[in-house]
């Protein structure tokens, strides 16, 4: 019986163990500097959205948002610096130039406010662009420009 016992409890604690490492194992290290990673992405779908999550850590969670409905320069500096004004998100790709940036956000941010808050952000960014004539932008940008 003590036999059993030992067997059992040896048993049980190696599938334990084994799921636990399984799920550290899965854990994808999100790097949008490695070109490896970022080709897992490359043909991510949007679905006609700015923001989406892309993946997901124990942590964290990590967004995609499409810069091509910002097409201009100023309107991705304006955004990235609304963006700095929000403490959900932090931005982890700084590379404006690209067609995706990647964001992350702490799980205690429910995902509808985060991807929210990304859809608002590019409204504002939106209205500034229009509201704003081309000698302002030009100004506004020798000013704020922190990518070149």
């Amino acid at each position: 019986m003590k036999t059993y016992l030992f067997f059992r409890t040896v048993f049980v604690t190696c599938l334990f163990l084994g799921y636990a490492m399984v799920s550290i194992a899965q854990e994808e290290n999100v790097d949008p500097a490695d070109s490896a990673f970022n080709a897992k992405y490359a043909s991510f779908d949007f679905k006609s959205r700015f923001a989406a999550v892309a993946t997901t850590d124990s942590r964290n969670n990590y967004y995609l948002v499409d810069f091509t409905k910002l097409p201009d320069r100023f309107e991705r500096v304006w955004f990235m610096n609304l963006v700095f004004q929000h403490p959900e998100v932090v931005n982890i790709d700084p590379d404006i130039r690209k067609v995706k940036l990647w964001f992350q956000s702490d799980h205690r941010y429910p995902v509808k406010e985060v991807i929210d808050l990304f859809d608002n952000l590019m409204n504002k960014t939106k209205e500034a662009a229009q509201s704003t004539t081309t000698p302002e932008k030009v100004s506004w940008l020798k000013n704020n420009d922190k990518y070149k």
